[in-house]
């Protein structure tokens, strides 16, 4: 079985008749191409921005592309990696934007632990072909995710990094429950001609939260004690 359904936690949006179509309509075609291609995440992290975040917690949805396609990097979380794999340049400008450049890995398990939903719109590629899954219906599903938790009317952050997650920021800026934040991507083409370092999203974020009552988002990765382990920049 290639989908690792969330356990608890998100049942009101794995069993929308609409989600499961979506997933029914990719499954075959997802099958198909673990059995005859490198894919990454590993099939059982697929949903792992879901299983590590539950939906009552959800205050902060960070969007990406598609995940790392070296082998072994993507952890099924946008911009988060395996504990075990080098930081990509695009996570380790995040981590310098976000104060974290003492960060010992790229897993931000923690984050996602106190309801920052890292969601990319692409949820697999193929090992060392990034973009490749895309247009085969993660799109999609992203959308119908997305709908899902602004209907929820709970006060919510929305970060759109680059122009691929910003698509999607129309239907929210509308919604007054809803901060919605936009910035160049982290990437290095991105983040060298000005348009990611000094966005203060990760303040903003957390000044929104404390204005709706919230608890605010501890972005120091170094609280958690599983990110205290030998540098890998």
């Amino acid at each position: 079985m290639i989908f690792t359904f969330p356990t608890s936690g998100w049942e009101g949006l794995f069993k929308q008749a609409e989600i499961d179509q979506i997933i029914g309509s990719l499954s075959s075609w997802l099958i198909k191409e673990y059995d005859e291609d490198l894919c990454t995440p590993n099939q059982e992290h697929i949903f792992s921005a879901f299983q590590n975040c539950p939906e009552q917690k959800v205050k902060i949805v960070i969007i990406g592309q598609d995940p790392y396609p070296a082998k072994g990097v993507a952890d099924g979380m946008a911009f988060s990696t395996q504990k075990s794999a080098l930081i990509p340049a695009s996570l380790r400008n995040i981590l310098t934007e976000s104060k974290n450049t003492q960060a010992k890995n790229g897993h931000l398990n923690f984050w996602a632990s106190q309801g920052v939903l890292l969601l990319n719109t692409v949820l697999t590629t193929r090992v060392n072909k990034a973009n490749s899954h895309r247009n085969k219906g993660w799109e999609v599903f992203t959308e119908a995710a997305i709908r899902y938790l602004a209907a929820k009317k709970q006060p919510m952050v929305f970060m759109l990094w680059g122009n691929q997650a910003k698509k999607l920021a129309k239907p929210l800026r509308a919604l007054s429950h809803i901060l919605v934040l936009e910035s160049g991507h982290p990437s290095p083409l991105s983040a060298n001609r000005g348009h990611w370092f000094g966005n203060n999203h990760f303040q903003l974020a957390n000044d929104f939260l404390l204005k709706k009552g919230l608890e605010p988002v501890e972005w120091n990765l170094s609280a958690d004690p599983l990110n205290r382990e030998p540098t890998l920049f």
